[in-house]
This record gives structure tokens, sequence and C-alpha cells, in this order.
């Protein structure tokens, strides 16, 4: 009886993979132009994203987290 509720979930489900896949593959093209035409603001919001991911992890108190995404931010603001 379940199976032929969800009949036709199989197509639904490969339409969606292919949705996300191709989301994926054109957001990483629009990266990587952003990043060659407009370098020093592509830098300055990857800083301000792991940089809000360590106040994050301050608030929440996650130390694992919060070393690994200093060394990020240390890495980051050295190029700028």
């Amino acid at each position: 009886m379940m199976h032929e509720k969800h009949k036709g979930h199989e197509a639904m489900h490969a339409e969606m993979m292919l949705i996300l896949m191709g989301t994926l593959i054109v957001a990483q093209a629009l990266l990587l132009f952003w990043k060659s035409r407009h370098l020093r603001s592509y830098q300055v919001c990857q800083l301000a994203i792991v940089l809000f991911g360590v106040v994050y992890s301050t608030i929440m108190y996650k130390p694992k987290k919060l070393s690994g995404l200093t060394i990020i931010a240390v890495i980051a603001t050295s190029d700028l």
C-alpha cells in the first residue's frame, strides 16, 4: 500500500538532484567570476563570513569549531 501511494517519487528525487547539481555548478561559476573581477570585495565578504562563525562559536561556546575558524580568520586577514 505504501509503495503504491508513493509511486513516481523516484523521478521527483532525480529531478531534485539535477536541480541541486545545476545550482551548485552555477553558484561555483559565479563565485569564481566574482573573485576574478572584484578580489577585494570577495575577500572582505569571505572574512566577514568567517568572523561571523567565530563570533557565533564564541557565543555558543563550541571550542573545537572556534579554534578552526580562528585559524582560518588569521589566514584570511593575512591577505588583506
